[in-house]
């Protein structure tokens, strides 16, 4: 049966784990390097952060894009819903004068302009819209860009993990078997 060779206070700490989480000592080294194989996490670097910590962070941001997203579509949306309120209260009125030609004439000359200024309006509210939809676009754009940088970062840094563990597991086996070797030729 392999062993392996540790200090006194760090057998001690082992010996605490594996009580806590009812291991025997095998089985937690044993869980303890499946973790870090399937993380690609580096114990002995203290910057390591957790990929669940930066996976929160990224909903964070994302949370708070959409909550821009909706706070625009409110400011924007409740403005031309107000007007169309006010426009249909001011055809209510004007259906009462109907009747005879010189209300029909002003209830037309009144629709005609209000017709314009709400073109005008709606004109310069999806100029507005268009403006910031680029603007949100844009920084959804730069946002994507950072996250592809960090996920092609921590691939790489994954990879390279991965490929020091292999080189330190090849190096293990063949200690292990020149052990084995000097056992078997003594």
């Amino acid at each position: 049966m392999p062993t392996i060779a540790i200090d006194e206070s760090t057998h001690k700490e082992a010996k605490k784990l594996s009580k806590t989480h009812d291991l025997d000592l095998g089985e937690l080294v044993h869980h303890c390097i499946m973790y870090f194989k399937k993380t690609g996490i580096n114990p002995s670097e203290a910057e390591n952060e957790s990929p669940y910590k930066a996976i929160k962070e990224l909903d964070k941001h994302i949370g708070q894009i959409v909550a821009f997203i909706r706070t625009q579509e409110q400011e924007k949306l409740n403005p031309l819903l107000e007007r169309l309120l006010i426009m249909s209260r001011q055809l209510d009125g004007t259906i009462k004068k109907l009747p005879t030609i010189e209300r029909f004439n002003e209830v037309t000359k009144s629709v005609n302009d209000y017709a314009a200024s709400s073109t005008v309006n709606h004109q310069k509210a999806v100029d507005l819209l268009k403006a910031e939809h680029k603007k949100i676009n844009d920084e959804n754009k730069a946002e994507r860009d950072k996250l592809n940088t960090t996920i092609s970062n921590l691939t790489n840094v994954i990879n390279n993990l991965q490929a020091g563990q292999k080189e330190i597991n090849n190096t293990i086996e063949a200690k292990l078997k020149a052990s084995a070797w000097n056992k078997f030729t003594s």
